[in-house]
């Protein structure tokens, strides 16, 4: 048994990828920047903390609207043709902030919006950009730098300046803040580099083709932004509805156990990038064997490893809550309900990255939209009715809908079961 947990262990490694350090940082950033808004502040700022970066996080979408994914599809052709690619998707994304501004501002005098959220979803879609852009460039280090870990470490640095040095309440300020002086340094850091780029340009032709195929642009993106917001969006509704129906507070305790829970998908998140480059490789060299074994290899893998994580979780929440938050005992049903919803999406492996690498992306997004439908409309009922501890059910519901239509399609279209019981045979392997 220890050995079969060693190979497991091993095999999970080489297929996180190189960006499995920068991961565990922003992730250890992300709950280091949870537990200290704990204790030294209350559920309720983290609360309007965790609404402020969903929010933002939506908006963010519709600013950089595909870019992210399209400067990746396209950053290879810089050499090979004339256009300079990162200008070019740099001014469509300035375009895109100049009328989210405008349109921001319009709806500011109509309606009573948080000013933040404008610097806000500004900041993370320039992060998100940058953080593709050298993506495309191979460059893994920046890109996981500007990914997942840019904006914990301002938030963590932003918390401790708040608290420490300002002795105020208003995190969210300080957040905006240092983001602000992280683009100033990012700008000097790189200025050279940008104002050569500048110089090597025509301004007039650069205007020219961007009003001449930003429509065209708009339309190859839309299918980028309705393929990755899905989930986001959801999520930020689904915080909305806490906030109204139950209060800050509720939704700062909901955002701390949900993500306790999350810690459960950890080992999907390290593997996921990996599998998506892997499971790629068989399917375009039509080797569907090679892929079978590998998916279940890997899910295997997840359900052993996720499995101790889930018992390990309970007994830290249990000490956690007994001896340094008692508010948190209070929800132990809400707890298990969401670590058993985060276990199940373990467990069904990674069918969402497998279905989307084998031409099966549309379908995927069909039950994606499909089950985020029924989280949003069932939360807006239930919540009405119900305590808080029914979106953990609600959650758990939302999962099995989700993840077992997904791992359907996985063996009616690829003849692929994740959980099939096969001859005992060597891991594939693997580039590393």
């Amino acid at each position: 048994m220890i050995n079969k947990l060693k190979q497991y262990i091993s095999f999970g490694i080489k297929n996180s990828g190189s960006l499995f350090v920068l991961k565990l940082i922003g992730i250890f950033f992300n709950y280091l920047v949870l537990m200290l808004i704990i204790h030294y502040y209350s559920f309720e700022v983290n609360g309007e903390y965790a609404n402020f970066i969903a929010l933002s996080r939506a908006i963010k979408i519709f600013i950089v609207f595909g870019l992210d994914y399209l400067i990746v599809k396209e950053i290879n052709q810089l050499d090979q043709t004339k256009r300079n690619n990162l200008i070019f998707h740099l001014s469509i994304l300035s375009v895109n902030i100049c009328i989210f501004v405008i349109l921001f501002l319009v709806f500011s005098f109509l309606f009573e919006i948080d000013y933040y959220l404008l610097f806000g979803s500004i900041f993370l879609a320039l992060w998100r950009f940058l953080s593709h852009f050298f993506r495309g460039k191979n460059n893994m280090i920046m890109y996981g730098f500007f990914e997942f870990v840019l904006l914990q470490l301002t938030v963590l640095i932003a918390l401790l300046v708040n608290h420490f040095v300002l002795e105020t309440n208003d995190l969210i300020q300080s957040i905006i803040f240092v983001n602000i002086i992280a683009l100033l340094l990012i700008i000097i850091f790189f200025i050279k580099k940008i104002v050569q780029e500048i110089l090597s340009i025509n301004l007039f032709n650069l205007i020219k083709e961007i009003y001449n195929s930003i429509i065209l642009v708009y339309k190859r993106a839309i299918h980028f932004v309705l393929t990755n917001s899905i989930s986001i969006i959801s999520t930020t509704i689904l915080y909305t509805i806490i906030k109204s129906e139950y209060s800050l507070e509720a939704l700062g305790i909901y955002d701390t156990i949900l993500r306790f829970s999350q810690i459960v998908t950890l080992p999907l998140i390290a593997t996921n990038g990996r599998v998506m480059t892997i499971a790629a490789k068989f399917y375009n060299q039509k080797n569907l064997k090679e892929l079978k074994t590998y998916v279940v290899k890997i899910t295997r893998m997840l359900m052993l490893v996720s499995s101790l994580v889930f018992a390990g979780v309970i007994v830290f929440y249990y000490l956690y809550s007994e001896l340094y938050n008692n508010l948190l005992s209070d929800y132990w049903a809400l707890f298990i309900l969401l670590i058993i919803a985060q276990l199940i999406n373990n467990w069904a492996g990674p069918v969402g990255v497998i279905l989307q690498v084998t031409g099966n992306e549309k379908t995927f997004n069909k039950i994606t939209l499909i089950s985020a439908f029924y989280l949003i409309t069932s939360t807006i009922i239930l919540t009405k009715y119900f305590s808080i501890t029914i979106l953990g059910l609600n959650t758990l519901i939302y999962l099995l809908i989700l993840n077992l239509q997904s791992l359907k399609v996985l063996k009616n279209r690829l003849n692929i079961n994740p959980h099939s019981i096969t001859k005992k045979n060597e891991l594939p392997r693997t580039e590393t």
